[in-house]
């Protein structure tokens, strides 16, 4: 079954990466030691909860910019394209997040997904095939954006960087 589902990569390292962010890289890094058992049962359950308990939370306020490539939550400014490199580099995937980050959200889906994915044009048949696939995280890239799509038991949530424009 093909789908946007990104547990096709291949986790080369489970490493933190440096930073001046240490409460952060302690976060991942104990996630990573205390949570062993479960990567070896299951990868997918793992990487899901991995990114929504760790790694998501703590970029929740950084703000967006179209240029933003921030390697450290809530210092500086951070695209989507960046987001999602990032996070998914911080977790531990072997990827150079800049140059999956220049990609149109097309071509970085590709990238990221290899053969597993799906292109739809219609909004309702996207989400009539995410009720219909198992918790997970997703990536999907729209025209001008890319983000990942979390199915949990809660419900099915859009993450992503964006701005806050006022009305």
């Amino acid at each position: 079954m093909k789908s946007l589902i990104l547990f096709i990569l291949i986790i080369e390292s489970l490493t933190a990466f440096s930073q001046t962010n240490t409460d952060y890289s302690k976060k991942i890094t104990n996630y990573h030691a205390s949570n062993a058992t479960t990567l070896q049962t299951n990868i997918g359950y793992y990487i899901q909860k991995g990114l929504e308990e760790v790694i998501f939370p703590s970029w929740y306020g950084t703000p967006w910019d179209y240029n933003g490539y921030t390697n450290e939550p809530n210092n500086g400014t951070i695209a989507c394209g960046y987001f999602v490199s990032t996070t998914l580099k911080h977790f531990g995937f072997n990827l150079n997040r800049f140059d999956v980050a220049k990609k149109y959200s097309s071509s970085m889906v590709k990238t990221l997904c290899k053969n597993d994915y799906i292109i739809f044009f219609n909004f309702n048949k996207l989400q009539i095939h995410l009720s219909e696939q198992p918790q997970g995280i997703y990536i999907v890239g729209l025209s001008n954006h890319v983000g990942f799509i979390v199915k949990n038991q809660e419900g099915t949530y859009f993450i992503h960087s964006r701005t806050l424009k006022s009305i």
